[in-house]
Order: structure tokens, then C-alpha cells, then sequence
């Protein structure tokens, strides 16, 4: 069972799902390196006195650091202070409190289109994709000629199921930046979202002759050559993605789904494993793996991982955990019997 979900959503926001595939898939894994250029570039005077919040010194919250403060008062933050202390607070997965900052950061100066970037970025993190587009929009108001903001403002319109208009944004990044890797990875996103994987593809590989270590353009790939049957090669991908980036569970998750359509069904429970290992709230990989073990004659593990499956999902599809559940009860019985007609040695 592939699983696509939460496109483009840095790890720390991502969110497991339980529907194999819902027209959304990773969009570059390293998105924050990406706009670094907007979030994660500090000046020299305000980095070395950056509290470990992402505070500066001198703000109103902190005060200064030692003096007579009744000699001295506290700079007021400045636009450039606010939008370094909400990036510290989006890399670290606070994202309604890196949008406070932003907003002090764009009282302060409308025009700072560092700020709507980040803004942008924080709530497409909260699913609020509509809204992101707008401050995309704001940014490119003032600056139109950066390729990242054409290709944030891309993606979010192909999260809202936009996917000609988030094309035709992204053709605009590679129109000015030919060699943004994460432009082609978007646009074979959208077009494969459109039914054309074999344009698809061919974005990928775009992405990938200019990175070759983009694991997002692995992933995707992998993900669009699976769905049309190509299996040994989708498995190579989905090889490539996890050596990139062995912490993604998704990664895992779809090799195994991968292995499991070439009949190598160990292999593929060793992958729905190392999936859980990183999130065991994956609740599509405990429904893969127990429909292996089902299958391998392995009734009670797959027992237990149906179980877990209906645990996580009882709470927003019960007519999927109880369908689940009376199987569940009739593979139960099943062993019940079997035990009952066993000789007593």
C-alpha cells in the first residue's frame, strides 16, 4: 500500500495518514535549506545574541543582558529581530508562534517579504494552504523575480488540488532559475496529479540530473513508476530514498508495498517494521504488514497489527476499524477452532 500523504511538509510537521493515496505527495524533503534565503539566514549582530528560543537579546520579553537597566533601555525589535525569531520557532515546529512573530515582523514593514514567506510556510505546516498562497502572492508582489517563492506558492496551489495553476507557477521558477531542483520535483507532482506519470517522470529525472540527491524526486519517482506496474525500477528508487534519508517512513513504508507486489514478502515486512520504528503511529503501515502476515499463514502477528491499525483509526473511520474488527474477530475464532481440534499430548 503506497502512502503520499502531507505534501511538502517538513518532517517535523508531517502527519500520518490512513488512505493509501490521496492525491498529495512529498514535495523536497529539505524544504527548509531551500528557503534558507528567507528563514534561516541571520545578521551577524543579531546571532550571537539569539537566546536558545529564538528570542534576541534586548527585545521587551528578554530585557539586556547585565547593566543598569534603569540607566538604559531595551531596543525596540526590529522587523529583521521578528523574522529571525520565527524561524527559530518554525524549525522547531511551533508554527502558531513563528506566525505571531511574522505578523510583529510585517506591522513593523509590509513590505518584508521575508516575512509573508515565512508566514507562508508556517501555515501551510497547519494545513491552511489557501491562506499560504495569499502571502506567497504578497511576497511576489514585492519581489517577482524569486524562483523559491514562485515554487512555495506552486506547491501550495497543488495542495489545494490547483494543479494547472501550481503548473504554472512552477514553470515560472524554472523560467527564472532553469536549475531549481524543486521546481521539476513540484511540477511531477502536479502532472502525475493530472494523470500524466509519464510527464511525471520525466520531471523527476529533470530533478534529478540536477541533484542527484534530491530523495524527494527518489520518492516520487518511485511512487509514479509503482502505480504503472514498473516494480524492479520503482524498488530502485525507493532504494535511492532511504539511503538519502533513512528517517522518512514513508519511504519504508512504499518500498515494502513495492516488494510486496514482486512476491518478496519478508523483505517487505523488514520494511513496514523499519516504517513503524520511525513512527508507530503509521497506521497504513500496520494495516500492510498484517495483510502479509494474513497471508503468510501468520494469523496471530497479524492480529496484532490490524489491532493497532483499528486503534489509531477508530477515531475517524469507524466503519473501517469495525469492518477491520469483525475479521479481526473472525481470524480469532479461526485459531480457536484449530487449538480445540489439537491432540492432548
Amino acid at each position: 500500500m503506497l502512502h503520499t500523504g502531507d505534501a511538502g511538509m517538513p518532517r517535523q510537521f508531517r502527519s500520518r495518514g490512513v488512505a493509501a493515496a490521496r492525491g498529495g505527495e512529498q514535495v523536497e524533503s529539505e524544504e527548509e535549506t531551500q528557503v534558507r534565503s528567507f528563514l534561516g539566514r541571520k545578521s551577524r549582530k543579531t546571532k550571537k545574541s539569539e537566546g536558545a528560543d529564538g528570542s534576541a537579546s534586548g527585545t521587551p520579553e528578554s530585557g539586556e543582558s547585565g547593566g543598569d537597566r534603569s540607566a538604559t533601555k531595551s531596543p525596540m525589535p526590529t522587523t529583521e529581530d521578528w523574522c529571525n525569531r520565527g524561524s527559530a520557532f518554525y524549525s522547531q515546529a511551533r508554527p502558531e508562534d513563528a506566525i505571531s512573530c511574522f505578523d510583529k515582523a510585517l506591522e513593523l514593514n509590509p513590505r518584508e517579504a521575508k516575512a509573508w514567506v515565512g508566514e507562508g510556510l508556517c501555515l501551510d505546516a497547519l494545513g491552511r494552504h489557501e491562506e499560504s498562497a495569499q502571502c506567497y502572492a504578497e511576497a511576489l508582489a514585492i519581489n517577482p523575480q524569486d524562483a523559491i517563492v514562485w515554487c512555495c506558492k506552486g506547491d501550495a496551489l497543488g495542495r489545494l488540488g490547483r494543479y494547472v495553476d501550481a503548473i504554472r507557477h512552477l514553470d515560472k521558477a524554472l523560467e527564472l532559475n532553469p536549475r531549481e531542483a524543486r521546481a521539476w520535483v513540484g511540477e511531477g507532482i502536479a502532472r502525475n496529479a493530472l494523470g500524466n506519470r509519464e510527464e511525471a517522470i520525466r520531471c523527476y529525472d529533470e530533478a534529478l540530473k540536477l541533484d542527484p540527491r534530491a530523495a524527494a524526486a527518489w520518492y516520487n519517482k518511485g511512487n509514479c513508476l509503482c502505480a504503472v506496474g514498473r516494480l524492479e525500477e520503482a524498488l530502485r528508487c525507493f532504494n535511492e530514498a532511504v539511503i538519502l534519508d533513512p528517517s522518512e517512513a514513508r519511504a519504508w513504508n512504499n518500498k515494502g508495498a513495492c516488494l510486496a507486489g514482486l512476491d518478496r514478502n519478508d523483505e517487505a515486512i523488514a520494511c513496514y517494521a523499519k516504517a513503524l520504528e520511525i513512527d508507530p503511529s503509521y497506521a497504513a503501515a500496520w494495516r500492510a504488514r498484517g495483510l502479509i502476515q494474513e497471508r503468510l499463514g501468520r494469523v496471530p502477528d497479524a492480529v496484532e497489527s490490524y489491532k493497532h491499525f483499528i486503534a489509531l483509526i477508530s477515531g475517524r473511520d469507524a466503519e473501517s476499524a469495525e469492518s477491520l474488527q469483525q475479521h479481526v474477530r473472525e481470524l480469532e475464532g479461526g485459531q480457536t477452532s484449530a487449538a480445540g481440534r489439537r491432540p492432548v499430548s
